[in-house]
């Protein structure tokens, strides 16, 4: 007789944990999307629950997403594909990639302040916080652009192996620059972020 895959009765005493709680049972729905290879059964471990990332508790949803432009910091030919976690009023809640999963930290204002970055078995493995800013345009102070700037740090079970402070493009959502580098990065984990709405033109 074959065992039973432990998996297989945790994922169903939790079903029946969950099944009357609708804010429960999206978490649970989060944690067994990240479920894709190798019983993988997280990406992030979730301290407190989406309430730590400010997440709303509504259930999300995957969709894949092909890029027919590289990102600048990444390498390999396009297409590129990866896929975005919404919630149900398309906030953009995570991105995840082939080995890691960058998942948004928002505060009261539903704002995204920062990230998460974990791997598929839960291993935090990076942390980036966001600051935006809005600035006229060099040599055209009637045209305002916006940018995201990220303090960005990568870890290891060693510790910190990386530092830095890092440009996004707001439309784009393409990492465009880094400074301040300290340490040996292993992998580009914040070359995406999620986009801006354009500015609105500056009122005389």
């Amino acid at each position: 007789v074959q065992p039973i895959d432990p998996l297989i009765v945790i994922t169903y005493h939790m079903l029946m944990l969950c099944r009357k709680n609708k804010a429960l049972l999206g978490l649970f729905a989060v944690l067994c999307c990240a479920c894709h290879s190798n019983h993988c059964t997280h990406f992030i471990d979730l301290q407190g629950g989406v309430q730590a990332l400010g997440w709303p508790t509504d259930v999300v949803e995957v969709q894949t997403v092909v890029l027919d432009e590289m990102p600048p910091f990444l390498e390999g030919e396009p297409p590129f594909q990866f896929q975005v976690g919404r919630s149900a009023d398309g906030q953009v809640l995570f991105h995840r990639f082939e080995t890691f999963q960058n998942s948004f930290i928002f505060n009261d204002q539903q704002t995204i302040v920062g990230a998460i970055t974990s791997d598929c078995m839960g291993h935090v493995i990076g942390k980036a916080s966001a600051r935006y800013y809005i600035k006229s345009k060099e040599g055209d102070p009637q045209v305002l652009e916006q940018g995201i700037a990220l303090e960005e740090t990568h870890a290891n079970e060693d510790g910190t192996i990386f530092e830095c402070s890092s440009s996004i493009d707001a439309q784009t959502g393409f990492k465009i620059k880094e400074t301040m580098k300290k340490g040996a990065k292993q992998q580009h984990y914040y070359a995406l972020w999620p986009t801006l709405p354009p500015p609105m033109a500056r009122n005389n």
